[in-house]
């Protein structure tokens, strides 16, 4: 599997190398990073403390995937891109960290969409929720 952290690339191998590549934290605080599964999927993730934001994106150009979270549309949490700029998100889009490393890892081991937390389908500007 290939994993950017921030941009860096790098190959893994197994999931504890994968898990101690997300632990690196930008400013003690914030995390970026883009999985790529040999089947072509991506999954990418934001980190803000313990707080993240999930993408899954198909390999085909197919649906994609923005992760629903319990938190207020009205409350912001700050992210910051893979190219280190700010990108605040509605706390409604945002998982605990757990939660994020669960679909993570299952992602490692299937290059599929975890059922595990709730998506929005953002394909053709559609807004349904899935699992």
């Amino acid at each position: 599997m290939k994993v950017a952290i921030f941009r860096e690339v790098v190959d893994v191998h197994s999931i504890a190398a994968l898990h101690q590549h997300l632990r690196y934290r930008h400013e003690s605080r914030f995390g970026a990073f883009w999985l790529t599964h040999a089947n072509g999927n991506k999954l990418a993730m934001l980190v803000s403390y313990d707080a993240a934001l999930l993408h899954f994106f198909t390999a085909q150009d197919g649906p994609f995937y923005f992760s629903v979270g319990k938190g207020s549309p009205d409350e912001e949490i700050p992210f910051l891109a893979d190219n280190y700029e700010s990108s605040p998100m509605t706390a409604d889009h945002a998982v605990p960290l757990t939660d994020a490393m669960t679909v993570v890892d299952e992602f490692y081991a299937t290059g599929q969409r975890s059922e595990r937390i709730k998506w929005d389908d953002l394909s053709n500007n559609s807004q349904e929720r899935s699992a």
